[in-house]
Formats: C-alpha cells, structure tokens, sequence
C-alpha cells in the first residue's frame, strides 16, 4: 500500500528595522557640465552597518502545526538551522510558542510562551508534547499573532514568526467574508507600522513533506 504524501508549506516572515541614510556629500553639488550646463548631482546616501543586537523566534503551536512535530522533517531542521545562522552567533536569541485568540467566550486569548534562549533546548521542544502544553493549542489569530512579532521588531532585533500561516475563522456562517476581514486586518497591522517606523519584511517558505 502506498504511503500518502503530505505536502504543506512554512512561511518565515522577518522584519528588520532599517538603519537610516547618511548623505556623504552633505548636500546638492553644482558643477559644469561638458556642454558648459550647470548639473545638480543628489547627494549619495549609503546605509550604515546593520548590527543585530537581539533575534526573537515565535513559533506557532495550534492544533494545526502538530503534524509538522510529529516526527523528524524539513520543518524541524529548518527551524533549528535557522537559530544557528552565523549572522545570529553574537546575537542574544529568545524563543517562543505562540498560538491563542482573544476570545473571552470561549475562554481563550493569545499567549506567548518562553521556551528559553538556547538553540538546544529549542531543538528539544519541537514535539507534539510541547505544542499541547504550551497556551491554548485550539486556536490561532493570525493578525495578532503578527502584531505581537512587529512589537519586538525595533532598532537592532529582528523578530521571526515561524506559522502556516492559516486564518483561524472559527465557525462563521460566511467563512469566505470572515476571511477577507481577517486578511484586512492583518494588513491595517503592517500599515499601521509602516506608519511610525521604517521595516522591511521577508517572506521565506520552506517545503515540507511528512508521511
């Protein structure tokens, strides 16, 4: 009998506080062109070196990413890949579950969780047992979950929201409307940190493929 093959997608979503030009020229030059024109030239802009002070993971732990601890796989090694990145190596690192929804009526909020800082004991808590027991498993928002990775971004961190990526509308009557909500919202999330601060984010997908 032939094994069904799984095959889902991670999304890695990173966002890094950009470090503002500097002018080297100090202003519009004025000189003679070879045809005798005056020609302004604009001040060359370089961005100054980038140093990453702090690297915090969040990791979600809903019911949905149980698969992907159930056993060793790409999900597992890229993960923990990506905490021994040698950009990271003088970085301080903090790692977290993440997973909930703000939802009094059904007796759940969004929670992070503190697996520590060490690669290692990180390593060890990529398992089904961990994911259970770590905040409430049954629910994930999306948006928020977003919000709180854009709130540690800042001057010298970067925050890295490890997620399926799969919008929890719970048991709407109208899913497909309840969808293009929750997408606005996770939008209005990115603008409205754009709006106080300069951040680039990148999307990294890695594919996984579990029995």
């Amino acid at each position: 009998m032939k094994q069904k093959i799984k095959i889902s997608f991670i999304i890695l979503s990173l966002f890094v506080i950009l470090t503002s030009c500097d002018s080297k020229s100090g202003g519009h030059q004025k000189h003679k062109g070879e045809d005798n024109m005056t020609v302004i030239a604009k001040p060359v802009t370089t961005v100054s070196e980038y140093k990453i002070e702090k690297v915090v993971f969040f990791i979600e732990n809903s019911g949905s990413m149980l698969g992907y601890v159930k056993k060793p796989n790409d999900y597992k090694n890229a993960i923990v890949s990506l905490s021994y990145f040698p950009e990271f190596d003088n970085s301080q690192k903090e790692f977290y579950f993440i997973n909930g929804k703000n939802n009094p009526k059904k007796n759940t909020k969004i929670s992070s969780n503190t697996i520590g800082s060490d690669p290692e004991v990180l390593k060890n808590n990529l398992n089904q047992s961990s994911f259970n027991n770590n905040g409430d498993p049954r629910y994930s928002d999306l948006t928020l979950m977003f919000e709180q990775a854009l709130k540690c971004a800042k001057e010298g961190t970067i925050s890295i929201l490890v997620s399926d990526c799969i919008y929890d509308v719970g048991e709407e009557s109208d899913p497909l409307t309840a969808l293009k909500i929750e997408t606005e919202k996770t939008k209005k999330v990115f603008r409205d940190r754009i709006a106080s601060e300069n951040i680039q984010t990148i999307i990294s997908t890695e594919k996984v493929i579990y029995y």
